[in-house]
């Protein structure tokens, strides 16, 4: 037993075994553009299909699914995928804390 960094009551193990793999790769984030890429892409007349912080969200884009229903029913997905989306949660956990 031991403290951690906020101080809490935390068990620090010593070893660690994997008891059972997970055999569902993580799905990728399209990204790697940046916004002026993207820009000059759309204005070039091609499409493009990366997103790039700071752009309106495609749930196509996010990970391999039929569309915003796969998001909310996998929203532990949505939430290890975007940073975006943990932001809001972060934030509204601290607003809900708060009152």
């Amino acid at each position: 037993p031991g403290k951690s960094k906020r101080g809490e009551l935390s068990i620090f193990p010593q070893t660690f075994m994997v008891l059972s793999p997970c055999l569902r790769m993580m799905p990728r984030q399209k990204v790697g553009a940046t916004s002026e890429n993207a820009s000059a892409k759309k204005s070039e007349g091609k499409s493009s299909d990366v997103w790039v912080p700071g752009m309106t969200r495609n749930s196509e884009t996010c990970f391999k699914g039929p569309g915003e229903e796969t998001r909310y029913r996998q929203r532990y997905l949505d939430l290890m995928v975007n940073n975006e989306i943990r932001q809001i949660f972060k934030t509204r956990a601290r607003i809900i804390s708060y009152i």
